[in-house]
């Protein structure tokens, strides 16, 4: 799962407009990326995501054919910053991507693109509310009566563990200790052997499937999740 640090300046930006906190940062040499928090935010749960104007960028064709054609309501002088209204739980993922180049700010604007419309509905890499991504599969520490093992090669040679070919064995939670976590009880390879204080001896790391994309509201005990 994407994470990103974030630096919260809560007081000296507060009304700002997001060209203004651009050139406010810019000025202090602070260029990178960032987003702001306003009187939406606790009404949608989303923020700008601000980039760079554009006239620091014009050497990209790309960018050129942009302005040209699908920026509207330019006012005479005015400076066009690339700025994307994202949901909030968006972000990490949606700046990895672009920090990846996965894909581009262009790619997130509104077609055509009004620089001066804050009203722009927030725009989501996934539709959060109706049908939101999996969570990461959960590497859960199993002790010896908490997980099964097999040889059998029609289940081990569904594996392949560079360079040694085939595992000698495989190993899932046991159906009931799954059902407990939310997780799915699926035949995979050991991740390491735990040997924590806190499990007996024997103990294994496996990483498991949620069974519904929802994460466990239960108390986690001797199958505890990392």
């Amino acid at each position: 799962m994407p994470t990103a640090r974030l630096m919260l300046d809560s007081t000296r930006f507060l009304g700002f407009s997001p060209e203004q906190v651009r050139t406010a940062l810019d000025a202090e040499g602070k260029k990178g990326s960032c987003i702001i928090l306003d009187e939406r935010t606790m009404a949608d749960g989303s923020v700008w995501y601000i980039h760079r104007y554009v006239d620091e960028l014009l050497e990209d064709e790309d960018l050129k054919d942009w302005l040209e054609d699908d920026v509207i309501n330019i006012k005479e002088g005015e400076r066009i910053l690339l700025k994307s209204r994202r949901k909030m739980i968006d972000v990490p993922t949606f700046f990895e991507a672009i920090h990846e180049g996965r894909t581009d700010i262009l790619a997130a604007l509104p077609q055509p693109y009004d620089p001066g419309d804050s009203s722009v509905p927030a725009q989501s890499v996934y539709d959060w509310d109706r049908k939101p991504p999996q969570p990461p599969a959960p590497f859960v520490v199993a002790a010896p009566d908490e997980f099964e093992l097999t040889r059998d090669p029609r289940e081990t040679h569904k594996f392949v563990i560079p360079p040694r070919g085939f595992p000698d064995a495989v190993v899932r939670l046991k159906t009931s200790i799954a059902r407990q976590q939310r997780l799915l009880a699926k035949w995979t390879v050991i991740t390491k052997r735990y040997d924590g204080s806190d499990s007996p001896k024997g103990s294994i790391v496996l990483q498991q499937n949620w069974d519904t994309g929802v994460r466990p509201a239960v108390d986690v005990q001797r199958a505890s999740i990392e």
